[in-house]
C-alpha cells in the first residue's frame, strides 16, 4: 500500500524549483494519486475513505507545483 502521510504544510511546495523540476515533482504527485485510487477501489470504508483523502492531497501538492512552474516560466 502507498504510504500518503501528508507533509507539513510549510514543506509542501518549494517556491525556488525550476520549471521542469516542479512538473516532473507533479507528475509524481499525480502517479501517486493515481496508484492511491486505484486501490481505494479495491478497498471500503474507512481505508477507502483515508485513500481518497490522500487522492485529494496529491492533486493538491501536484496543482502547487505547477503554479509554481508556471510562475516560473513567466520571469
Amino acid at each position: 500500500m502507498i504510504k500518503l502521510t501528508p507533509d507539513p504544510p510549510a514543506l509542501r511546495v518549494r517556491q525556488d524549483l525550476s520549471s521542469e523540476v516542479a512538473l516532473l515533482h507533479a507528475h509524481k504527485h499525480l502517479a501517486c494519486a493515481i496508484a492511491a485510487t486505484r486501490q481505494a477501489l479495491e478497498h471500503s470504508g474507512s481505508q477507502a475513505e483515508l485513500l481518497i483523502q490522500g487522492v485529494f492531497y496529491q492533486v493538491e501538492v501536484a496543482k502547487e507545483l505547477v503554479e509554481v512552474s508556471l510562475k516560473n516560466l513567466r520571469h
